[in-house]
């Protein structure tokens, strides 16, 4: 694995992270990555790696959402720790 592969693989989760995050489906996100996926030249370990792990985060973002009471989502609280841990 070269350097350039470890870095474009790293930020590829972390894209895909944030595309969880922000509910996007499941099949657009599998297609942002086999885009860019050819188009860095990444490899089929790095492109199954990036589909095993999307698979875990949305399987452990759904268990967290359920368990989560959503009339409490913009709790002054809850958006002050979220701003202090943006600024750091």
């Amino acid at each position: 694995m070269s350097k350039y592969q470890n870095i474009v693989y790293g930020q590829l989760l972390s894209i895909v992270y944030n595309m969880i995050e922000f509910k996007i489906s499941i099949e657009s996100i599998k297609e942002f990555i086999d885009s860019n996926s050819k188009k860095f030249n990444l490899n089929e370990d790095f492109y199954q790696a990036v589909v095993v792990t999307i698979n875990e985060l949305n399987n452990n973002l759904k268990l967290q959402n359920e368990g989560e009471i959503r009339e409490n989502l913009f709790d002054d609280n809850k958006l002050t720790n979220l701003l202090e841990v943006s600024i750091k």
